[in-house]
Order: structure tokens, then sequence, then C-alpha cells
């Protein structure tokens, strides 16, 4: 995105550096001649960027020029917002998330000083949970309908799910992302509530608009609205006996939740791991397959897949 690039020319010229085209071409993965026009766009909206000619040259800033962000409008911080998933998850990847999440920090405080805190108002109405993000194929078709409702404090009225014959009214506060898929957390009776966003069967305004409840923070209350769920979950421990591939193939699996492992010698792994219900264990193990995979205990568990196996063993004429 423009804005981005812009940002990023910035930080790459602000510490005196002298840069030339090619060079902020590769740095940003964009051709030269997209990184001219976004020079010609600073240059016209009053930062100091201009030439240096002859060997040596390039690009730089006016000697003691440093950028301040308190330009920085309500759509720019929230392109910053909305990357900072995929960016956090590569700085976790290599032993950095507290030096990233302090920089991004810094620069979101930079972003909202004289620009009417932007970026709190922003970070008050959209949290983006990285954890287990991956690519969605949800369709969201309520999404920017849901999206100015939050920003314009205005009443809607939706069905939810396939179900639900009558409208509920609601009072829409923030949108979460997280595992590519996004929710809408709100008031509908006086009560707070999470709704999936693609489960929305239909959503109008009422005409009505709400004021925000004074202290309310997204991000603490989805992280409380996750810890309660996973405490209301099911149990069901079971042990079992894995290769280390078998091993990784467990812990992709969602719901899955290993509660103790232990290297076996000869290789494999013993491992105690929560699979919420008998029935949930069964289908787990039939995905892993049996290459690799020894379940141990409990016995009733091991009686529901020997029944498994024979109803597939039929099923195909075995």
């Amino acid at each position: 995105m423009k804005a981005d690039r812009l940002l990023s020319i910035l930080f790459a010229l602000q510490n005196g550096a002298t840069l030339t085209v090619r060079e902020l071409a590769e740095k940003l993965e964009v051709s030269p001649r997209t990184v001219s026009r976004d020079l010609e766009a600073l240059s016209a909206a009053g930062v100091p960027v201009y030439a240096e000619r002859g060997y040596g040259g390039g690009w730089r800033l006016a000697e003691g020029f440093r950028a301040r962000f308190n330009g920085l409008k309500r759509d720019d911080v929230e392109r910053l917002l909305l990357s900072q998933s995929s960016a956090a998850q590569m700085f976790t990847d290599l032993g950095k998330e507290k030096e990233f999440r302090e920089t991004w920090d810094r620069l979101l405080q930079a972003a909202s000083a004289g620009s009417g805190n932007d970026a709190r108002s922003v970070r008050e109405r959209i949290h983006i949970d990285g954890a287990g993000w991956r690519e969605s194929f949800e369709t969201q078709p309520w999404l920017p309908a849901l999206y100015d409702a939050v920003w314009a404090r205005r009443k809607v009225a939706m069905r939810y799910g396939r179900d639900d014959a009558e409208e509920r009214e609601l009072l829409p506060f923030g949108l979460v992302a997280k595992g590519g898929a996004w929710y809408v957390v709100g008031s509908t009776g006086g009560e707070f509530r999470t709704y999936r966003i693609s489960r929305v069967a239909s959503l109008r305004e009422t005409g009505e608009t709400f004021e925000r409840p004074e202290g309310f923070d997204l991000e603490s209350y989805w992280k409380q609205s996750i810890a309660s769920f996973r405490e209301r979950l099911p149990s069901y421990a079971a042990k079992l006996k894995l290769t280390a591939a078998a091993y990784e193939r467990l812990k992709e699996m969602r719901y899955v939740a290993v509660a103790r492992e232990e290297p076996v010698d000869g290789g494999g792994i013993i491992v105690e791991a929560n699979l919420q219900t008998i029935g949930y264990a069964v289908e787990c193990l039939l995905r892993l397959g049996g290459d690799g995979v020894e379940l141990l205990e409990p016995d009733e568990l091991r009686q529901a897949m020997r029944d498994a196996v024979l109803r597939l063993a039929a099923a195909y004429g075995a």
C-alpha cells in the first residue's frame, strides 16, 4: 500500500542515509518507477527530500529533519494495524517478539500524537489476534457494513445462523480477526456477545446510535473471552506413542492440547494430550493414521478405535 511505502521510505532516509532509487526499490520490492512517484509525492506533501547528483549520490532528507507521524489519518493507522499480524509472526519466529512489540507501540504512540488519538481509537475498535493466523476461505459479505457501524456507533439488527428466525439488536463495539476469521464484539440485551461474521445471515441498520461503554478495552475483552471459552471446553485425556512426524501432525490439529511429552529410548515420544471428547479423539487418531501412531490408553478409546476401523473395513469390503 502507498501509505506503507511512504513510511518505509521516511524510515530508510531518516537516519541520514543517502539511497538511490534502485536501492529503495530493492528494499521495498517495487519498481524504480514506483519509488520515483513516491518520492515526488513526499516532496509535494512538503517533506524536504532531495536528490544529490554525482558519484555516491542519491536521495536524502534535509539535515535535521525528523518525520512526525501526527499527520497519519485513521485509514493509515488501520493499515498499519492490519499488517501487524504477519509482521509479528515473522519477528516471533526470529525470537524478537519483545523488541517488535516495543517498536510497534512506539510507532502507534507517535501516530496518535496530535491527531485526535487516531491510533488509540483504532485499537479500541479493531483487534488482530495473530495466533494461528491463516488464509481465510470464508465469505464476509457483512464485514464492510459492520465496520462502518462500529465506527459510526450505529445500532444494527441481524439474524445469526441458519436457524435464527428473529432479528436481534446489536450494539457493535469492535471487530476482531483471528485464525482467518472475523468476529464482531458487541452488546445485545444488555450482555456482551461475540459473533462470527461469516455466520451472519442478514443485517440492517436501525437508524439509532449508541454510546460506547466507558473504559471498554477490546483486546482485554477478547483475551478474557478466549480464556473463558477454553475453560469451558470438555476434557478427554489420552496417552500415545508417536514418531516425531506424527507428533507434529497431532500438534497442528485444532482443539488438541498436549499436557506432557517424554522422549522414548530408541526413538519416539510418549505424549499425554487432551483430545476434548472420545468422539473427537477417534477422529484425530483416524486422521493421524496407523503409521507411527500407537494408542496406549485409555482402554475405552482403544475399543472405540477398533470399532471405527472395523466399520471402515466393512464399508470398503475388506
